[in-house]
């Protein structure tokens, strides 16, 4: 028991690192494309709406990272790491694999409902900061076209 006790602790915290790893990596792609968008000629840019470059430049890279990229890595990590010990209990005695199955089936359940709630929070929050933040790359993107403008 003190395993799987461990095994989790090692995942939250992993996973943890992984995830801030991925949203400082998602920060820096979309801190880049805004430095390559801006650097491209007006009449590429203007055929673009403010909230299509404004999503595409935050939101957009955000869903990748975090969103997909994250999803995929944490998948894929438990798909194995349940393969490898549901091939070792299987092995070791049957009745035990079940039940330790059947453990983890209702923790599972237990922390998603739990989990739901508060990501429909954390949900609320993040699309409230999106739109805050696309405001303010369309209001930047509104300057800089108008800066352009001006100095023709």
């Amino acid at each position: 028991m003190t395993f799987f006790i461990g095994r989790t602790v090692f995942s939250i915290y992993f996973s943890k690192k992984l995830l801030n790893f991925l949203a400082n990596r998602s920060s820096e792609v979309s801190k880049g494309l805004i430095h390559r968008v801006f650097m491209l000629e007006m009449d590429l840019i203007q055929t673009f709406s403010s909230q299509d470059l404004g999503y595409r430049l935050t939101s957009g890279v955000n869903a990748m990272t975090l969103g997909v990229v994250a999803g995929l890595i944490n998948f894929l990590s438990d798909f194995v790491l349940l393969v490898v010990m549901a091939a070792g209990l299987f092995y070791v005695d049957a009745t035990t694999a079940l039940l330790t199955f059947a453990f983890f089936i209702s923790v599972g359940a237990l922390l998603y409902f739990h989990m739901n709630r508060k990501a429909r929070i954390l949900g609320t929050l993040e699309y409230e900061y999106a739109v805050k933040t696309n405001e303010k790359v369309s209001e930047f993107i509104f300057a800089y076209r108008e800066l352009t403008v001006r100095n023709r």
